[in-house]
């Protein structure tokens, strides 16, 4: 048995892959620890800055005295950490084991500049002070008020972290060989057990059944077992072929329910789940994973699906219905589809139910209902009060002048209105079709702030209210100056007509965290916070009569979205009634 060329040779095999095997994950393991010690060191040090960051600040504030000196060395020794409080401009306030005034300035250091830019920092590199190589982590100190007031470092020495992971590495190496000599050995005994043809045989035979349908036998000889062996290889492999392509089918299956956007729920003749897509078991409130063998009815509690899949089950071939779910929060409306399954033989087999989310195809035909609904309201009534006025006139041509004057004017006040309305509809629907694609140019937001200013207020000594602006420097962005200049007019315009006379209305163009802010404040009315969520609602006033009788479309604030919006920002409201209101466009500045 020891003399058997074949022994040796599988022998032979094994002790390759098992070096091989013990070399990889060795190598592998080795990279890990080295990685996690790093890492754990990195977090040490991270913690341990972010708490000399919290108990420096004060300091940094008022000014580090020597006591507070003293509590940072005395707190590095505790922790066996280096730790270092640099002021804003570089200069070291304290540090552990050193004297701060023997040492220079820290602002170069490479931790240092990148916590002063992204407020954190970390580098390994060599100690100009300690004279060895050190992990540095570098946290910005931060005063709400103050702004940046210094940084906060831990450090600690590469040394006793090499130290470590070669300690670390030599018991790897030692417990590597000892492993590999026991698998060398458990190889060696099992080499002698499947040199046996039939034993190998037997093996494969048994690995099939349990799913490797890869696994052959190793056919070496040309007698009867060997021509047993080659006949079984073929089979297998007759077989592995047939089950890849049936597992190919059902993953593509598979994959293609769950890339719909509906979810698909399929059950057997005895109601237990074949397959649940993940948008189903979304829809459901269901762990699809958990869900395949079990009845419909104990997976999901929404027993219009359960009932739906029993009457097919029952004898009806196609069914349609809809649901309301509720959960997470929200409520959703869901179209249900059932059909049946049938086997090759057109006997019945299961079901199934496709579920379609319609809850916001329902929502955008609501909006679209309600906007017909609004638009012919508004048109209705420009277009009854001028045809009113129209009749009058036609059927009392001896009317006097007087009179027929203040109907004509009436008819250009309807008028005028009625073209309002349109342009604001035709800008609306531009703004919506092409949101996103407006053209940009660098544009200074001061121009076209001040170019509505001056269409709304524009002789400023005689209006009712008196109009402030503050535009101190250029904030530059990438935008549309017409679409500003109209989003601003018309918040401008706004505010004018919900100002009493002798208010203010300030207008503020500013640059701030990377934003281009333009602020409309006035001290008018105000409105109600259970308004605000919503005036910027197509046709959506807060006081409809008033609103009209200023003159008002309902459209300008949905305009100031959809501009904002269109230029990659927003548009915010504060206000409380009798306290007037702020309106802030924000826009992101040229560059950001």
């Amino acid at each position: 048995m020891l003399q058997s060329r074949f022994v040796w040779k599988v022998f032979g095999l094994m002790v390759v892959s098992i070096l091989l095997t013990t070399l990889a994950m060795g190598s592998l393991l080795g990279r890990s620890i080295d990685t996690s010690t790093r890492a754990e060191v990195r977090d040490r040090l991270n913690a341990a800055a972010l708490f000399l960051a919290e108990l420096s600040r004060p300091a940094l504030v008022s000014g580090a005295s020597e006591g507070f000196s003293r509590r940072v060395a005395d707190l590095g020794e505790r922790l066996g950490i280096r730790l270092t409080v640099i002021g804003a401009e570089g200069t070291v306030l304290a540090d552990t084991g050193n004297d701060p005034a023997d040492l220079d300035n820290h602002g170069n250091r490479p931790e240092i500049v990148d916590a002063s830019k992204d407020g954190s920092g970390m580098a390994v590199r060599h100690s100009q002070t300690v004279g060895t190589a050190m992990m540095y982590v570098a946290r910005a100190v931060r005063d709400e008020a103050a702004g940046l007031v210094g940084f906060a470092r831990a450090s600690m020495p590469m040394k006793a972290l090499d130290d470590k992971l070669a300690e670390v590495r030599s018991t790897l190496v030692i417990g590597g060989l000892l492993g590999t000599l026991l698998a060398l050995l458990v190889s060696f005994l099992l080499t002698r057990r499947i040199t046996r043809p039939l034993g190998s045989m037997t093996d494969t035979a048994m690995a099939i059944a349990r799913g490797d349908y890869e696994r052959r036998i190793d056919v070496g000889g040309r007698d009867e077992i060997g021509l047993l062996g080659r006949a079984f290889n073929t089979m297998a492999g007759n077989l592995a072929e047939r089950v890849r392509g049936m597992t190919r089918d059902r993953n593509k299956l598979r994959t293609i329910l769950e890339g719909m956007v509906e979810g698909v729920v399929a059950v057997d003749h005895r109601e237990r789940i074949l397959h649940m897509s993940s948008v189903a078991a979304d829809l459901l409130s269901a762990n699809a994973d958990q869900s395949e063998g079990r009845p419909v009815w104990e997976v999901t509690r929404v027993h219009q699906v359960s009932e739906m899949l029993s009457r097919i089950l029952g004898g009806e071939t196609h069914l349609q219905g809809e649901v309301r779910l509720v959960g997470g929060g929200r409520e959703r409306r869901v179209a249900l589809t059932g059909a049946l399954l049938e086997d090759g033989a057109g006997r019945r087999v299961g079901a199934v139910v496709v579920l379609h989310d319609i809850t916001e195809l329902e929502r955008l035909e609501r909006i679209r209902s309600d906007f017909v609904a609004n638009v012919s309201h508004e048109l209705k009534t420009p277009i009854t009060a001028i045809r009113g006025i129209a009749e009058t006139l036609v059927d009392d041509p001896a009317m006097a002048g007087e009179t027929r004057s203040r109907f004509l004017e009436r008819i250009k006040e309807q008028t005028r209105r009625l073209s309002d309305l349109v342009v604001d509809l035709l800008t609306l629907a531009r703004l919506e079709s092409e949101e996103g694609h407006l053209p940009r140019e660098p544009i200074d937001v001061r121009g076209p702030a001040r170019a509505a200013a001056r269409a709304v207020f524009p002789d400023r000594d005689e209006l009712p209210v008196r109009f402030e602006e503050s535009l101190p420097e250029a904030v530059m962005v990438l935008g549309d100056g017409e679409a500003l200049e109209q989003a601003v007019g018309n918040l401008l315009s706004n505010a004018a007509r919900y100002t009493p006379a002798g208010g203010i209305v300030r207008l503020r163009v500013v640059a701030r965290d990377g934003m281009a802010l333009v602020e409309i404040e006035d001290t008018g009315i105000g409105i109600d916070p259970v308004h605000q969520r919503r005036i910027f609602e197509r046709f959506y006033r807060v006081d409809k009569a008033r609103s009209r009788e200023l003159g008002g479309t309902g459209l300008g604030l949905s305009i100031v979205k959809h501009v904002c919006r269109a230029h990659g920002g927003e548009v915010s409201v504060r206000s409380m009634p009798g306290s007037g209101s702020t309106f802030t466009m924000r826009i992101p500045l040229a560059g950001d």
